[in-house]
């Protein structure tokens, strides 16, 4: 596109004491400059994307990974004697553990969306 704009301008304006060969090298330069501002801001748009993205990642997974985690830490008082109470807290640590790496493993956009749903639901 650029080039077209570079050979556009050049047939178009065509002044008498400039040759078209600096027309053609302002306008390449004029081209680059607007060029090089648009991918500059589109860059810095998208890192700002990532670095929100990022942030309510780790947001919603401090959230459903500390719930869980929680839980295996509240566990440990309930070590006795008895062996059904201690099967019984080994079954709810697992099940912590296996929600834990399931929302680990089924990351996604849409899956961040649901949480951020229903965290803001429940807050």
């Amino acid at each position: 596109m650029g080039v077209v704009i570079i050979f556009a301008v050049t047939g178009l304006i065509t002044p008498r004491d400039i040759g078209p060969w600096q027309v053609a090298a302002i306008t390449a330069i004029i081209v680059g400059i607007i060029h090089g501002v648009i991918f500059w801001l589109v860059s810095r748009r998208q890192r700002a994307v990532r670095l929100q993205t990022v942030a309510d990642i780790q947001a919603t997974l401090k959230n459903v990974i500390n719930n869980p985690l929680t839980v295996i830490q509240g566990m440990d008082y309930l070590r006795t004697a008895d062996p059904a109470q201690t099967q019984h807290a080994t079954a709810q640590i697992a099940r912590c553990v296996t929600s834990i790496s399931d929302a680990l493993h089924h990351l996604s956009e849409e899956s961040l969306k649901a949480w951020q749903n229903k965290y803001v639901r429940h807050s």
